[in-house]
């Protein structure tokens, strides 16, 4: 679309460029005879007239050429996204093949998880049935672990008296000993000085 309208536009323009490069060349060809049939002054006139709307022309024909080259950047920058979206299309296309390959499998396990859903029920009361027997025992055995807390912690608390005395005894142990022998040490400081 854009391309169509581009050409059109530059035969358009190049054609009306063309007309006036013919009518300049034309007009100079025959410069002496207008000369003679008409005054200088009236040439001259008419001339930048012509050169005017050349120039004119010109600019329109190199804004318009600058909006070409921008129409045919925008068509390459478009045909280079459309490669994209093509590409992009053609694995849209190969994952909803694999999604639908995944859906079938799905449908399949659907089935057989439908079909386990019965033993699994079926297990799941057995299980129960398991659950309140070792309810039972735990519950048993929690009252076991309670009574060798309280054994524990009473023997915890003989253990700490026992340290307790322990502690004491070496203690006065140890101030026998010193005792003992300060009085050893007198005994042999008596016994050097005769006393």
């Amino acid at each position: 679309m854009h391309e169509r309208q581009v050409s059109s536009l530059r035969s358009y323009y190049e054609a009306e460029i063309k007309a006036l490069t013919d009518q300049v060349e034309h007009l100079r060809g025959n410069i002496a005879s207008l000369q003679e049939a008409l005054p200088l002054k009236m040439l001259e006139t008419a001339n930048a007239k012509l050169e005017g709307r050349c120039h004119l022309l010109e600019d329109v024909c190199n804004e318009l050429q600058g909006k070409c080259q921008k129409y045919e950047r925008s068509c390459q920058e478009l045909e280079v996204s459309c490669r994209q979206l093509s590409r992009a299309n053609q694995n849209l296309e190969m994952r909803c093949l694999h999604l639908e390959q995944v859906n079938e499998s799905l449908s399949a396990k659907q089935l057989n998880l439908s079909s386990n859903k019965q033993e699994l029920e079926v297990s799941l009361l057995e299980m129960k049935n398991v659950n309140e027997k070792a309810a039972m025992v735990i519950q048993e055995q929690q009252q076991v672990h309670k009574d060798a807390e309280i054994k524990y912690l009473q023997l915890e608390d003989t253990r700490s008296k026992l340290e307790a005395k322990y502690k004491k005894y070496r203690d006065q142990n140890h101030t026998l000993e010193q005792d003992i022998k300060h009085m050893q040490e007198s005994l042999v400081s008596s016994t050097r000085f005769g006393f």
